[in-house]
C-alpha cells in the first residue's frame, strides 16, 4: 500500500493514514499446541483457523498472507487475497500446511517453534505481522 505522492515524496497525512490502517488490521490464527511426527502420520490439522479482519474504513486490495515456522516444521505457505472490505473478515478455506516429516521424525526432544504471520500489500510492504 503506497500512500506517497506521485513525485515520490512522503506525505505526512498519507503516512498517518497508512499507520492507522496498519493498526486496524487483525490477524488471528489457531494453531495446534504440539506438532509431532504423529501429527503428520495421523493427518491432524496444524492450522485450525486463520482469519484476517479489516477494522479500517478503507478497502484493501491485492494482498498476500504468509505463514512460516522457525525451525521449519512445515513448509512456508502463502495465500493471495483479492480484497477485504471495511469491517470484513476473510478466512482462507484451504489451511493445509505441508509438515516436514523428516525433521519431525528426527526430533528427540521438544523444541520451541516460532510461527510468523505476515500480511503484505501488492508492493511487498508489510501491512500486519504477528
Amino acid at each position: 500500500m503506497n500512500l506517497a505522492n506521485i513525485d515520490g515524496q512522503s506525505n505526512p497525512s498519507a503516512d498517518a493514514e497508512a499507520a492507522t490502517i496498519v493498526s486496524r488490521i487483525q490477524l488471528d490464527a489457531v494453531i495446534a499446541p504440539k506438532i509431532s511426527f504423529a501429527t503428520h502420520q495421523n493427518d491432524v490439522p496444524v492450522l485450525r483457523d486463520l482469519a484476517v479482519t479489516n477494522n479500517s474504513e478503507r478497502l484493501l486490495e491485492g494482498l498476500r498472507l504468509e505463514i512460516e515456522a522457525d525451525p521449519p516444521v512445515f513448509a512456508a505457505r502463502s495465500w493471495l487475497l483479492e480484497r477485504i472490505a471495511p469491517g470484513a473478515t476473510i478466512r482462507p478455506s484451504d489451511r493445509d500446511l505441508s509438515l516436514n516429516a523428516g525433521m519431525l521424525l528426527s526430533l528427540t526432544e521438544a523444541v520451541r517453534v516460532d510461527i510468523r504471520l505476515r500480511l503484505s500489500a501488492s508492493g511487498g510492504e508489510p501491512i500486519a505481522e504477528c
